[in-house]
Formats: C-alpha cells, structure tokens, sequence
C-alpha cells in the first residue's frame, strides 16, 4: 500500500492517491510519499484527511490479523507517518472499502465479511474509536454474497452504503443501499433491479437529505 501526497502549488489544494503509478499533471510535486504492509497482499481502497490534519486510510491486508484477508485501518500524522494500524475481521475473507472519520474523532470503515453474518459474503460496518479500537460492528446481507463498497456518514448521524446483492431481488446481481440509525441497526435497505447485473460503488449524500448513487 502507498500513500502519495501531491501540492500543487498555484492552487494551494492536496491532493491524495494511493497506488499512484505515475503523476501525469506538470504543476503537481510530490510531498511524501509512504508505504504501508507487510510482505503479503495490503491494498488501500479509501483516505480522507483526519480533524488532526493527518490522514485515515481503509483497506486490506494478507499480512496480518485474524485470517486469510482482515479489514485495515491505518492513521498517519500530517507526514504520513503511522500512528496506529489496526485489523479487523475473523477466519475468512474481509475487506475494507470506504472510511467515514466522525465529529468524535473515531471511524466507520465499511466492506464486506466472509467471517461472519448470514452466510456466503455479507456487507460489514465497523465503528471505531479515535484509537481505532472497535465500539461494534454489525453486518448486512441475506444467504448469498452481498458487497459494501462506499459508506457516508447521514445527517442523523447513522449511514448510508452502497453495493450490490445477490441475496435479494431479480437479476443475479442487483444495486443496493442500505440506510442504518447510528449504531448500525438498519433503518431500511433498497434493491435497484434490471433483469441483468447491477452494482453501486459509490454514494453520496445530497443537499435536500437525499442520496445520490453510482455505479454500473
């Protein structure tokens, strides 16, 4: 896993990507640049800048935790320097997809679970303290395999996920968004239905309290 921070210097904005191959824009210099992992398979699929000016990274990893794949979250200061790295997970296989920092300075990472829930995959929810130490976790999802791939924090302060289902409605695989209060129960989840495969890997909350999802 790589951390890359880029300062374009006309614009005063950063800019952060992870698994940066190439920096294609002329103006952009690199800042720092880290990496993060052990000496098997450690992917970041999420960052977002912290209240500290740090910055929170979600992903996987293969080289340490629980089993064959755990959820990892990683907290760097303002350099990109680690200040925690943390697993979640059980035996099988779970993933991190998307992190959410909160107004008490813990997390939300969201993904999916082959350790634990209903059966085959299901979308998994974590919620962290500032330390990220688990507060509790709650998973989503029916007898087959269900995905999480994006996670917003919800103006009543619960959260909103997006993926895809092969548990519930028509096709093999269908869009779905799920809306939980703010300890992860859920609220209500809705299934978005073609006669083909269909999946959301994005979400976002929109300015009338709505939702806004992509996907293809």
């Amino acid at each position: 896993m790589i951390l890359v921070r880029l300062f374009r210097a006309k614009e005063y904005l950063t800019f952060l990507f992870l698994f940066m191959c190439s920096v294609y824009s002329p103006s952009a210099q690199i800042t720092f640049q880290r990496t993060y992992g052990g000496s098997l398979i450690n992917e970041g699929r999420s960052v977002q800048q912290t209240l500290d000016g740090g910055y929170i990274i979600a992903g996987s990893t293969s080289s340490f935790g629980n089993g064959s794949t755990d959820v990892l979250l990683i907290k760097t200061d303002s350099a990109g320097n680690a200040q925690f790295m943390k697993t979640y997970g059980g035996s099988n296989v779970d993933k991190g997809y998307s992190v959410v920092q909160l107004s008490d300075s813990g997390y939300a990472v969201a993904g999916y679970t082959n350790s634990f829930g209903n059966g085959g995959y299901d979308a998994y929810l974590v919620r962290t303290d500032k330390n990220g130490d688990t507060l509790w976790t709650r998973t989503y999802g029916g007898a087959n395999w269900d995905f999480v791939y994006s996670c917003k924090h919800t103006s009543d302060n619960g959260f909103i996920m997006a993926g895809n289902t092969y548990s519930y409605g028509n096709g093999s695989s269908d869009g779905w968004i799920i809306k939980t209060d703010s300890v992860g129960n859920l609220m209500w989840e809705k299934i978005f239905v073609t006669p083909n495969d269909d999946y959301f890997n994005a979400v976002t909350v929109t300015s009338d309290g709505g939702f806004a999802a992509a996907g293809y």
